[in-house]
């Protein structure tokens, strides 16, 4: 199980990737490769930090958040 890994070149449905460069754990270079990978849309927000669909700015995330996937 532990090297069932994703498969990338499986994924055809639209995806996006949020990242912030205030989060620890994943880094924003990690995090562009991630969206890389996947050939995803990539949005790196700012002064925001692990939890960030509820972190100080949230508000920037669900905004922006609502209009990609409203334009899709």
């Amino acid at each position: 199980m532990i090297f069932n890994l994703p498969k990338p070149d499986n994924v055809s449905t639209p995806m996006l990737v949020l990242g912030s460069d205030e989060y620890q754990i994943v880094s924003v270079k990690e995090t562009e490769r991630t969206a890389r990978d996947y050939d995803a849309n990539i949005e790196i927000f700012h002064s925001i930090g692990h939890f960030i669909a509820n972190d100080v700015g949230w508000e920037v995330v669900l905004f922006f958040s609502t209009d990609f996937w409203g334009n899709q």
